[in-house]
């Protein structure tokens, strides 16, 4: 009776852990997507930068460990000889080693996501007080335009004054921060490029590191193009690139040769 009923509970329980490792990934990959785009649109609130870049080894690691937990399924599944089966515990022994000193370095250089959330919560804080200031420039609009002219102008100089001191190409410096340098808020800050310049403070701020970028090219010599995105305020390489690219028309490399000629 034992040697009738045991393999066919057997090949049920076995069956049932398939299912049931299946919906874990399932699971565990729609998590990560939705907690993956939520902290990527968040870093990019907070920084008005964009974070793809920054956060996309997080992404390839998550689906790198999922590609060799599904070879592993597929290993529980078909059959395989020794040979195989020490190589593919040879390989995966050797990635995650890997893996685990990319976490130790990324851990190191991800102190840009532990500020975000340090510096939302003390901005977060600090907003109690701005309301009444954005109202009081809301109704001067309405009773008084000479005051929010002045008010504007007086931003603009604030402004000038930041651009003559190159803060635009400080790493990691998010708008909140920005707008307390100039006396501002954030909010009051983004009315203000929205009305007078007519374009976003993420755009402004992004020309403004090309045209530094552009600089460099030109008049230093020294300068490695592959580290130039880090002198000009960029955190990441390929955003970077893109955005020279969108703006020059070339990419940094291009660009150099063009006006070396």
């Amino acid at each position: 009776m034992s040697q009738y009923h045991f393999p066919r509970l057997f090949a049920f329980l076995f069956a049932a852990a398939i299912a049931a490792y299946i919906a874990q990934i399932v699971f565990y990959t729609l998590v990560f997507r939705k907690d993956y785009m939520s902290c990527v649109e968040h870093l990019e609130a907070f920084y008005d930068e964009d974070e793809q870049g920054r956060m996309r080894w997080i992404s390839r690691c998550f689906y790198s460990a999922l590609a060799v937990g599904i070879v592993a399924l597929f290993f529980c599944m078909i059959p395989y000889s020794s040979i195989t089966y020490d190589l593919f515990v040879l390989t995966y022994t050797i990635y995650y080693v890997y893996i685990a000193g990319c976490v130790v370095n990324y851990r190191i250089k991800a102190g840009f996501i532990i500020n975000a959330r340090k510096e939302h919560q003390q901005a977060q804080a600090e907003k109690q007080a701005v309301p009444e200031t954005e109202k009081e420039i809301t109704a001067k609009e309405e009773t008084d335009p000479q005051a929010v002219l002045d008010w504007a102008d007086k931003l603009r100089v604030a402004l000038e004054s930041w651009v003559a001191e190159k803060h635009y190409i400080d790493i990691d410096s998010n708008p909140d921060k920005v707008a307390k340098e100039l006396g501002t808020t954030k909010n009051l800050l983004n009315c203000y490029f929205a009305k007078y310049e007519h374009i976003t403070f993420r755009e402004w701020r992004t020309r403004l590191r090309i045209k530094e970028a552009e600089r460099i090219l030109c008049e230093e010599d020294g300068v490695v193009v592959s580290s130039l995105h880090e002198l000009v305020g960029v955190s990441d390489k390929s955003n970077f690139r893109r955005h020279f690219k969108q703006l020059t028309g070339m990419t940094p490399n291009e660009y150099r040769k063009q006006v070396r000629k």
